[in-house]
């Protein structure tokens, strides 16, 4: 109809032109509109009728399609903003999953991608859980979605991590628990109920190597070699005489520092937890976990003396005589206003030092700068001292015992007590600091050599740093050490 009227028009131009104003004022009006539709459709003698319309809706159909195409392939990652999800710690599953996928939601993360954002926002089992899903479907993460939709997917995530599953918390647990600080005893218990659970079906020899390398060193060296245990119930057996032991050495370490006034009850609000470490004779020692308090110390920055130093002063003496201090930390005593600092808790009540424990971080420094005070006018002149080993020296004897007569008026003076069992008086020769002290210089000491000698083969660096660390120690008595002991540096 249009184009009827187009031609009426330009048949009856001319007259258009004579007709009333009226009527020239419509034709103008309907040429506009004829000329809008023109420019709408383009060349109209293109036109040839319905499919050209049909041709060029599929055209604009096409372009949309490419457009959305494109805005997937352009589509970046997004920084979430939510914790990362791992199943081992104390996360809210259901609350965290309704967060990944609001953020999802929010940054418009396409349906094809969703499990690549998934995989980037977990940690730990959660992520080995998903890519045990890769491989086992035979793809990578980011090709998932190809083998499973994401509503599959959310079911057997729902299934793996929303549902309570005792023997995966079980499974996390056990290879995860470091005893750290936790007592023996708590430690132990916690085992006892993960090793019971039910359908846990984790081989034994997993369950015991996991104990012995998650397990405090001094409970390892007690137990002894993992491999005389066959059972788990056999290990527990040995777990219960260890505490009993140990409680019975608390309670009697206690009983003593109390009666000789050391310790005191306290009301402290801290408490450092306390161990125990076996000693080289299979004794047990009471120690206590500072770490905390040592931590926020400042550190004091007095240096011990190096012991080379030391012994370079031994020069031309031929009399010698060694005084071992009897507990000596424990013969400085803290501010009254700084006990409560070393409170610590047992089983037995909850105590603070009166005296400085040996388990402090400036112990060392602080008895040291208190010795140094004590004899700074005789130190390198007739007297070396090193902690609570104390050795005077001198060229005869009547001069040593004169020396020894100051030393001892001054320990009495300053009421600092020796240990009569360990010291050793007017010596020609005496063990000081790992070396023999003679008149004709310093040796190493026959034990220490033949530790050397004896050595086992070394199997790993842990091996070579020890031996090392031990044929350091008496370089000095090794010419062109440093040349030899090269290979073993390298390594």
């Amino acid at each position: 109809m249009g184009l009827a009227c187009l031609s009426v028009v330009e048949s009856t131009g001319s007259a258009v032109s004579d007709c009333s104003p009226a009527l020239a004022a419509q034709a103008k009006q309907l040429e506009e509109r004829i000329n809008h539709v023109a420019a709408s459709l383009g060349d109209i003698s293109k036109f040839v009728g319905l499919s050209t319309v049909s041709n060029q809706l599929q055209t604009l159909s096409d372009r949309v399609q490419q457009r959305t195409t494109a805005v997937v392939k352009e589509w970046k990652m997004s920084n979430f903003k939510i914790e990362k999800f791992d199943d081992y710690h104390k996360t809210d599953p259901l609350q965290w999953w309704m967060a990944f996928n609001v953020e999802a939601d929010v940054h418009h993360v396409p349906p094809l991608r969703r499990l690549d954002a998934l995989y980037l926002q977990l940690i730990g089992g959660a992520q080995t859980f998903m890519t045990h899903m890769a491989v086992t479907l035979e793809c990578t993460i980011t090709t998932l979605h190809t083998k499973i939709s994401w509503e599959d997917f959310e079911k057997k995530w729902k299934t793996q991590f929303m549902v309570n599953n005792d023997k995966r918390h079980a499974l996390n647990k056990i290879f995860r628990m470091f005893q750290g600080q936790q007592p023996s005893w708590e430690w132990l218990r916690e085992w006892q109920r993960l090793v019971a659970t039910s359908e846990l079906n984790l081989p034994f020899d997993s369950i015991r190597a996991e104990f012995f390398t998650l397990s405090c060193d001094a409970l390892t060296i007690a137990f002894g070699s993992e491999f005389q245990y066959e059972t788990f119930e056999e290990m527990i057996s040995k777990a219960r005489e260890l505490i009993q032991e140990e409680l019975q050495v608390l309670r009697a370490q206690l009983d003593d520092i109390l009666a000789k006034g050391w310790i005191h009850a306290s009301c402290s609000p801290y408490g450092a937890p306390v161990l125990f470490v076996w000693k080289k004779n299979k004794d047990l020692r009471l120690c206590i976990n500072y770490r905390k308090l040592n931590a926020q110390t400042i550190k004091n920055a007095g240096l011990l003396p190096r012991i080379d130093d030391l012994l370079e002063r031994l020069c031309g003496a031929k009399y010698f005589s060694k005084l071992d201090l009897e507990s000596g930390y424990h013969q400085i005593e803290i501010q009254p206003r700084d006990l409560y600092k070393t409170s610590f808790k047992t089983g037995y009540g909850h105590f603070e030092w009166i005296v400085m424990p040996s388990d402090l971080t400036n112990a060392p420094a602080t008895f040291q700068a208190a010795m140094t005070t004590e004899f700074r006018d005789l130190l390198d002149r007739t007297l070396l001292i090193y902690l609570d080993d104390i050795l005077v020296y001198s060229r005869s004897l009547d001069e040593h015992l004169e020396h020894l007569r100051v030393v001892l008026e001054r320990l009495r003076i300053a009421k600092y007590k020796a240990n009569r069992n360990k010291c050793e008086f007017a010596h020609h020769k005496v063990e000081y600091l790992g070396h023999y002290v003679t008149p004709q210089g310093i040796r190493p000491l026959l034990d220490k050599v033949q530790a050397i000698q004896d050595w086992p083969d070394l199997a790993c660096t842990t091996d070579v740093r020890s031996f090392l660390g031990l044929a350091l120690y008496y370089m000095r008595f090794v010419k062109s050490f440093h040349r030899i002991a090269a290979p073993l540096s390298r390594l």
